[in-house]
């Protein structure tokens, strides 16, 4: 009879392995049995007609700050020719590329948390079924968390950054980052919108500007002792050589609009700047930039224009993180009164580098080891303590590793989860996307707990918008 082995020096850690699995060994025919080290399993192996019996998986105990882990698993895998689940106690000394280079199906963490122990060891079983969580609550209902991914920082300065990254980013793409230095209040967020790109380096300018994080990171670049020098910042390429561009303004402040026109004239002599007022009966202009207060719609900007301009929103209100993608489909850049002149001569030699400005701005830049959180906005399905599924294409390879975050409105604690990708359907749904099954890896005592309130609260907010 196939069995599942468990290596585990604590009877009382192997007895509640033990209680916990008997449904599932039961269900899937097999049977469950324990052993102290592997030394004991070789000898069980070795007795009578014991040798013929197949390994279904093999939980292991380790201690997670030896070395010599990642060649003992591979040894254990390659002898018994089955998979592995690591349980080990947490110790936050390890470094984290120790946890992810464990060739383990998942790590679980003492004091073991029945429910999730049940649950990864169907999933580390049964690979090639979609499965519902069985042992864990599930959300009806979809919600939306976030994948991250990890940039290294080249250089940053107060009006953009350089950072280098393999992921399939679009010029004009507007992203959300998480990073200590952005910290305000209960954020540590900033939006950049990627203008260039050679290779791996990537070129982004902050695309959401507030005043008050503006100043405060202009505080810690100046305080930063890892200046550096050398940066070769890319500003926007346009399909036309543009030295001359044409800027209309439309401003309500009448203050801000001529201290604006004044800079411009001083700092852009070769800007076109016009004070411009809409007139729906006038025929359609072309410009390369609109810098306004008003509100705009796609439909509205291609009515009043031969080709939509970029577009710098002055004066916007704070809206919330959910809603800035569909604002970043009329906005190029957000800002607010007053109007940051730096910030926005910055931005304009990025915007249109064949024009440069007299009396160029200093810039300075910094480094820093602590890499850059990207943020894309994922819709989960079926999110538990122990999995979820969400659509994607490309299909993504069994056992790649992932970081998914929970939306919160408070970043002062965000901590992503690594995930592990455990089945993809193998036909694509109505909108050519794959279904993926994604399950924790390692999850913490304290990323489970959070994950839990997470999800009470979201289902509660769901009722409620419901009823």
């Amino acid at each position: 009879m196939p069995f599942i082995g468990l290596i585990e020096p604590d009877e009382k850690t192997a007895d509640q392995v033990q209680t916990t699995l008997e449904p599932f060994c039961k269900e899937k025919a097999c049977q469950f049995l324990k052993f102290k080290t592997t030394t004991d399993l070789d000898r069980w192996l070795a007795e009578g007609s014991n040798s013929s019996e197949s390994c279904l998986l093999l939980l292991m105990h380790i201690a997670l700050n030896d070395v010599t882990n990642e060649f003992k698993i591979r040894a254990a895998k390659e002898k018994y020719k089955t998979d592995v689940v690591a349980l080990a106690f947490e110790d936050s000394k390890v470094p984290g590329h120790f946890i992810f280079s464990l060739p383990v199906e998942n790590l679980i963490y003492k004091p073991l948390d029945p429910a999730i122990l049940f649950e990864h060891v169907r999933f580390a079983v049964q690979k090639s079924d979609l499965l519902k969580p069985v042992a864990v609550h599930s959300l009806s209902e979809k919600c939306e968390i976030e994948k991250i991914r990890r940039f290294e920082v080249i250089g940053l300065s107060d009006f953009g950054f350089l950072c280098k990254t393999n992921s399939e980013l679009v010029i004009g793409q507007a992203c959300k980052f998480y990073h200590p230095i952005f910290a305000n209040q209960s954020k540590q967020s900033c939006w950049a919108r990627l203008i260039s790109k050679d290779g791996d380096t990537h070129h982004f300018l902050y695309c959401s500007v507030e005043n008050a994080l503006t100043n405060l990171l202009r505080k810690k670049i100046a305080e930063a002792k890892s200046k550096v020098k050398d940066i070769s910042f890319h500003g926007l390429s346009h399909e036309v050589k543009v030295s001359a561009p044409r800027v209309y303004l439309q401003l309500q402040d009448e203050e801000e609009k001529q201290k604006l026109a004044e800079y411009l004239g001083r700092k852009f002599p070769k800007y076109v700047v016009t004070d411009w007022k809409f007139n729906p009966k006038d025929p359609k202009t072309e410009i390369e930039l609109l810098i306004t207060d008003q509100v705009w719609t796609v439909k509205a900007l291609e009515q009043a224009f031969i080709k939509r301009p970029l577009l710098i929103g002055v004066g916007r209100p704070k809206i919330k993180d959910s809603e800035l993608a569909a604002a970043f489909e009329i906005d190029y850049l957000r800002m607010v009164y007053p109007i940051d002149r730096n910030f926005m001569g910055k931005a304009l030699v990025s915007l249109f580098p064949d024009s440069p400005e007299d009396e160029p701005a200093v810039t300075t830049w910094i480094s820093t080891d602590q890499k850059l959180l990207q943020s894309e906005p994922i819709e989960a399905h079926q999110l538990s303590e122990a999995a979820f599924t969400y659509n994607r294409t490309p299909v993504l390879t069994r056992g790649s590793l992932q970081e998914f975050a929970l939306s919160e409105e408070d970043e002062s604690d965000l901590k992503p989860i690594l995930s592990k990708t455990q089945f993809a359907v193998d036909k694509p749904n109505a909108d050519g996307e794959f279904t993926h099954q994604i399950v924790f890896f390692g999850i913490r005592d304290a990323s489970l707990k959070k994950l839990r309130l997470w999800m009470r609260l979201r289902h509660i907010q769901s009722q409620a918008n419901n009823s």
